[in-house]
């Protein structure tokens, strides 16, 4: 697959510790199993769901309100907008932590312009989500800072366009391994990470 072993063993072996909180079926939300933030507490794969129903894809507006009314909680919403922003998308009715926006935007590269690409594809095998040095810099950035899940999981489908679902498992592997990512973004290139739908088999490479 193109993937060099060592990140691979270290996210393998996050992905088996995000297992035990996240469900390995993503086609079965009711039987999903809770992902552990400490600053959002649990999330359900329906509230990943639902996340991604308060996005205007058009707009590439989150809208909080939606989300609540959907019934996630106003922590998680915080969070997750509070990623979404740092991404440099727009917020509605959410409460943007500014500080955490402003520590992901100090990891940015002082660099003229991004390099590498923004987008995921599918293989029919496996998924990539694709983030540039900009925002693979802001991800590794709010890992290691300690930031929620949800604030995470936020950047990488702005970033991408990746669903939230998918988003969350990335974010959860990765958060377990934050010296794979480190490895992953090194060459300031970009990164790219892989995920095996509908399992939390998670890797990743510099693009």
């Amino acid at each position: 697959m193109g993937h060099s072993a060592p990140h691979f063993i270290a996210l393998a072996t996050a992905s088996v510790l995000a297992a035990a909180a996240l469900t390995a079926t993503q086609s079965h939300p009711a039987t999903a199993e809770p992902v552990r933030s400490a600053s959002a507490g649990a999330i359900s794969q329906s509230d990943w769901q639902r996340l991604d129903s308060a996005i205007d894809t058009a707009n590439e507006t989150f809208d909080g309100s939606a989300a609540r009314e959907a019934g996630v909680s106003q922590a998680v919403v915080d969070d997750f907008a509070t990623g979404w922003s740092a991404a440099g998308r727009e917020v509605t009715n959410a409460t943007v932590d500014t500080v955490t926006v402003s520590m992901a935007l100090a990891a940015e590269p002082r660099v003229r312009a991004c390099v590498g690409k923004n987008s995921y594809d599918y293989t029919g095998l496996q998924l990539n989500a694709y983030m540039n040095s900009c925002n693979s810099a802001k991800f590794l950035g709010l890992i290691t800072s300690g930031a929620g899940l949800a604030t995470i999981a936020a950047v990488v489908t702005a970033a991408t366009g990746v669903g939230a679902v998918v988003a969350g498992t990335i974010a959860g592997a990765m958060t377990v391994a934050s010296g794979a990512v480190t490895t992953c973004t090194a060459r300031g290139r970009g990164m790219v990470a892989h995920n095996i739908p509908p399992t939390v088999a998670v890797w990743c490479n510099n693009q």
